[in-house]
């Protein structure tokens, strides 16, 4: 069976039986995606989530959470390349700045999350080469 580059959702085959309980399983697979978060406690430098293979952190959650005090701006690093392309939402709960950018990317190419004593959540989205800020 086929599936997807990352998610590991199974593609329904052109001639398979109950294809219901494929299309189930994918769904659940990806509301589980979607309420997942990855938090990253006593943060002090740049943060990097694996993504080596499906199941490692840049794939296992749809919103990462920087907690601690690391005393000045950090950064946090989203994979390389078209495969890791997707939409997420981080939360700087940090004691300072954190600038959002692609690993080996261009400098010009990335988003600056402020922070605030109640957190500053916002949606990203990575192309592999460069970050936007959706919202």
């Amino acid at each position: 069976m086929v599936d997807t580059s990352y998610t590991e959702v199974t593609h329904v085959e052109q001639n398979q039986s109950q294809k219901e309980v494929t299309v189930n399983a994918a769904l659940d697979s990806l509301s589980a995606f979607m309420a997942a978060t990855l938090v990253f406690n006593s943060v002090a430098a740049d943060v990097t989530p694996t993504a080596t293979d499906p199941g490692d952190q840049w794939f296992s959650a749809f919103r990462f959470v920087l907690n601690g005090t690391p005393g000045a701006p950090i950064s946090f690093f989203c994979p390389t390349g078209a495969t890791f392309a997707r939409p997420f939402m981080l939360v700087n709960n940090l004691d300072d700045d954190v600038t959002v950018v692609v690993a080996g990317g261009s400098a010009d190419l990335n988003v600056v999350v402020g922070n605030s004593s109640a957190g500053n959540t916002v949606f990203l989205y990575t192309d592999g080469t460069d970050v936007t800020l959706i919202a």
